[in-house]
Parts: C-alpha cells; sequence; structure tokens
C-alpha cells in the first residue's frame, strides 16, 4: 500500500494546493501521486492506494468526501484518522 497524501483535510502544496478553495488543482496533485506509483510498479502489480485525512469523524473530514470526493482519483483505502482530546483520553 502506498498513501499519497498525509492529513490533507485542507491540502496540500499551498496556495495552489489549498483546500477548499482549489479542489481540481489539489486532485490534480493526487492523481499525479497515483500516476507516480503506477509508473514506479514496472512490470509489477499496482499496489493499493490510500489518502489520509485527519479530522476522522469531524464534519470537516465528512465534507471533504461528500462535496468532492468525485474529482479524485480511484483511492484504495481512505484513512481518518481521530486524536483524543482531554475529554475523550483514557476512555
Amino acid at each position: 500500500m502506498v498513501q499519497v497524501g498525509n492529513e490533507v483535510t485542507h491540502g496540500m502544496l499551498w496556495t495552489d494546493g489549498k483546500l477548499p478553495d482549489n479542489w481540481d488543482d489539489f486532485a490534480d496533485y493526487i492523481r499525479a501521486g497515483v500516476k507516480g506509483v503506477g509508473a514506479g510498479c514496472g512490470t509489477n502489480s499496482r499496489p493499493k492506494i490510500m489518502i489520509h485525512i485527519d479530522q476522522g469523524g469531524s464534519l470537516v473530514s465528512r465534507s471533504f468526501f461528500d462535496e468532492n470526493g468525485n474529482s479524485l482519483p480511484v483511492i484504495s483505502v481512505f484513512d481518518k484518522y481521530t486524536r483524543p482530546t482531554p475529554r475523550t483520553a483514557g476512555q
């Protein structure tokens, strides 16, 4: 598995890939990463592709997919990470 984006809820490579303002550029960057993975495989099968967003379970992460998920290339795994808060830590 190859991860082409880490904690990208707010985009990458600002200002061009900053979200939510520049979804088209952001999706182009993700597509380029996926294409690079494919090119690096040679004759081997392509690994699964993962994208990781932070703020898992929040409205921000939900809107990441609901509003613009169709702009992204085929992604095998979406990883949503939730950091414990002082209120939820240790529960």
